[in-house]
């Protein structure tokens, strides 16, 4: 059985009239009005959000993407600007559980949010549980004349921890989804620890012929980030979708992308086109295999 699924962080903090990244009100209205029928054309199942901030944009994605025959995982108001994280799930996928676990402890702009992990239980007829996680992770210094604050890392390190907790509560094979803040060339050290922790793979690095170096969802050359509040920040890839198997089943990865890079011609800012985000969105299409299954098709 087959799960398409993409991670995106749309970045869209907008405090009154301030845009924490550029051209957040327009780049919103076209997000909404593009992104759930996009999702429905590629086929893509389950697709995780971060940043997604205000009320009314929450209400606007979860309208929108319900048009296009998603169900979506509720998460409570926390928080001032709340918890940013949403998930939709294709409606031929019964959602079981829903939950969201909020993070204990934040530091540095994190402080203003209640970031946490966004969690369901899904099931397609016929087929096991499989557990589905949102997150966004605390937010690390990463300019070029900066390291992070050892607070920082020590919020994350617990977040991390916190985010363990969740995945070893399911027996069920598990994909987690979303912005870790981390990465193979952003603290490289804290990520090899965070998949090691956590006891999963990131999946990017098992498709054949995918050029690494070349896949970064955090990219300099993006005209968002160059005229954004982080713009010194180093090309990475943050964005993450990750698996985890249980005592039965196993993942494969059949195939991934990096997805909404491209300028949009109606995003405009100092004579250049924009993406729709400062962030490019993850799509995977992964096989859940009994281990029997998957032994035959890696021999």
């Amino acid at each position: 059985m087959q799960y398409k699924v993409a991670t995106y962080n749309v970045g869209l903090l907008k405090i009154l009239w301030h845009e924490a990244v550029p051209l957040a009100f327009s780049r919103s209205d076209l997000l909404v009005s593009r992104l759930p029928a996009i999702a429905a054309e590629q086929g893509i199942e389950i697709f995780a959000l971060q940043e997604v901030w205000t009320a009314k944009d929450r209400k606007r994605f979860k309208i929108a993407f319900e048009k296009n025959g998603y169900a979506s995982v509720e998460t409570p108001r926390k928080g001032w600007l709340g918890t940013g994280l949403l998930l939709f799930v294709h409606h031929s996928i019964e959602i079981l559980e829903e939950n969201f676990h909020p993070f204990k402890g934040a530091t540095s702009w994190d402080r203003w949010v209640q970031k946490g992990m966004l969690s369901a239980r899904i099931r397609k007829p016929g087929t096991p549980t499989v557990a589905v996680i949102n997150t966004h992770l605390q937010a690390l210094t990463t300019d070029r004349s900066r390291s992070a604050r050892r607070l920082e890392i020590f919020v994350h390190n617990s977040q991390v921890q916190q985010l363990k907790t969740l995945v070893n509560h399911s027996n069920s094979p598990t994909i987690l989804l979303g912005d870790f803040n981390v990465g193979p060339t952003s603290y490289a050290s804290l990520f090899r620890k965070l998949l090691r922790r956590l006891g999963t793979r990131d999946v990017l690095t098992h498709v054949p012929h995918l050029k690494l170096p070349e896949f970064l969802t955090w990219d300099q050359n993006n005209p968002l980030v160059q005229q954004g509040h982080l713009a010194d920040e180093k090309s990475a890839r943050l964005d993450h979708c990750m698996v985890r198997p249980s005592a039965d089943w196993d993942w494969h990865v059949a195939e991934a992308s990096l997805q909404f890079d491209a300028p949009h011609p109606e995003l405009r800012i100092r004579g250049q086109t924009t993406p729709l985000s400062d962030h490019f969105a993850v799509v995977v299409r992964l096989e859940l295999l009994a281990r029997t299954a998957l032994n035959i098709v890696h021999a």
